[in-house]
């Protein structure tokens, strides 16, 4: 059995009580995530067909994130350039191919000084931390 395979999912180590009745947390995070400007910053392995750059939203709802994709190595020499440029002021959620991944980006950045930033761990876990309870 390969590594892989015996590493827990996201869905796994996050329990599902987790989400439960708008937690705290989950409330800041969705506040992180609404900010403008606000980029997604990937440093897993390129993924295919990922859509890159700004999108315009549909019906007028704001535009998707940006999406950018820096390999984990590279990183700290991302955001030291990110700095020199004035650009480290704008907000990164972080994914990864896992939330250790995304962890050590995130680690890297603020090393460097970017403060912006937040762990969101994989797509997966970003993709359910987006999706808002009904209202009512």
């Amino acid at each position: 059995m390969g590594k892989a395979a015996a590493e827990p999912s996201d869905e796994e180590e996050v329990p599902e009580w987790a989400f439960g009745e708008e937690p705290v947390w989950l409330a800041a995070v969705r506040r992180f995530l609404e900010q403008p400007g606000l980029a997604i910053l990937d440093v897993g392995p390129p993924a295919g067909a990922a859509a890159r750059g700004r999108r315009g939203g549909a019906d007028g709802a704001a535009p998707p994130p940006e999406e950018l994709h820096v390999p984990l190595e590279r990183v700290r020499e991302w955001g030291r350039q990110a700095l020199a440029d004035g650009r480290a002021g704008r907000p990164l959620a972080v994914v990864g191919s896992t939330g250790e991944e995304a962890g050590e980006a995130v680690a890297r950045l603020r090393d460097v000084g970017y403060a912006a930033v937040a762990n969101l761990r994989t797509r997966a876990f970003l993709a359910r931390v987006r999706v808002k309870p009904p209202e009512g």
